[in-house]
């Protein structure tokens, strides 16, 4: 009788490569946040997008990372190993050891559940251990854009370090009326270039369209860095809204200042340049 018969070739699976949510944490912003721990193998990004499935319900969901660090806090004994292995290097850590060790855990924001081809909030939030995620596909991450498809063009999505440029982001300006709204973003970052290309499509839309609600913005402008060229920190030109518009600008474009003076040589370039009196008990 041969050996292969009494010990017949076992195949062994391949890893693979899944990520668990382990729980969940509270953020910087006291927003709560879900812990994802991730195979060794796994390449993850702060930005990046995550579809989990939850195997106990069913349900989809997304997540966003927003932070990346070590799954395992950093102990004495592995202090010990790694100098045994520094003054042994014949010695090695066996493989499962190696591979807990330099595991990461991703810190992710649930953006909400997918449900018919959009994301909601149901109410519903996924479970411990029981939810696994991978790498949001194309048409999960099609989704993102779902409710902006109307307006001015912003630019497109952005995932982690990547741009889809196949998925638009709009912003529905006429959608802001008697409505105030914040923009922030670190230095250079583009905060300015988004308010700036806000402005100069919605200016375009109102005049282009007849039907389109016509609803005109008063911009706060201090340091006047959107009505004409500047300088990036490139130091490179940025076209104002005097350039983009040209003769739009003089049909639409006021400009309040306090320095009326300073900006007259812009005078037929715009629709008109008016002095701001600011009462000093509003300041």
């Amino acid at each position: 009788m041969q050996t292969e018969e009494l010990f017949p070739k076992r195949t062994v699976a391949q890893p693979k490569q899944i990520n668990f949510v382990v729980g969940t944490k509270t953020g910087e912003d006291e927003r709560k946040c879900y812990v994802v721990e991730l195979d060794p193998s796994f390449e993850g990004r702060v930005g990046d997008l995550l579809e989990a499935k939850d195997e106990r319900t069913g349900r989809s969901y997304v997540f966003m990372i927003s932070d990346i660090d070590y799954a395992y806090p950093h102990k004495e004994e592995h202090a010990e190993m790694l100098d045994l292995l520094r003054r042994r290097p014949d010695k090695k850590v066996d493989e499962p050891t190696f591979k807990v060790l330099c595991k990461n855990a991703a810190t992710s924001t649930l953006l909400g559940e997918v449900d018919q081809q959009n994301i909601v909030d149901n109410g519903y939030r996924p479970n411990k251990y029981t939810t696994t995620a991978e790498n949001a596909k194309p048409q999960t991450e099609a989704l993102m854009v779902n409710d902006w498809q109307d307006g001015v063009p912003l630019g497109h999505l952005r995932v982690g370090r990547g741009t889809r440029p196949h998925l638009p982001v709009h912003l529905s300006t006429t959608g802001l009326a008697g409505k105030r709204f914040l923009t922030v973003g670190q230095t250079g970052k583009g905060k300015s270039t988004a308010i700036r290309q806000m402005l100069d499509g919605h200016t375009r839309q109102i005049c282009k369209n007849s039907n389109t609600r016509r609803v005109g913005f008063l911009v706060d402008d201090f340091k006047m860095e959107y009505p004409f060229d500047t300088y990036n920190q490139a130091n490179e030109v940025v076209p104002g809204l005097v350039t983009k518009l040209g003769e739009i600008a003089k049909q639409k474009l006021v400009i309040l200042t306090t320095n009326p003076d300073r900006y007259q040589e812009h005078a037929n370039q715009v629709r008109d340049i008016l002095k701001l009196q600011i009462p000093l008990d509003s300041l």
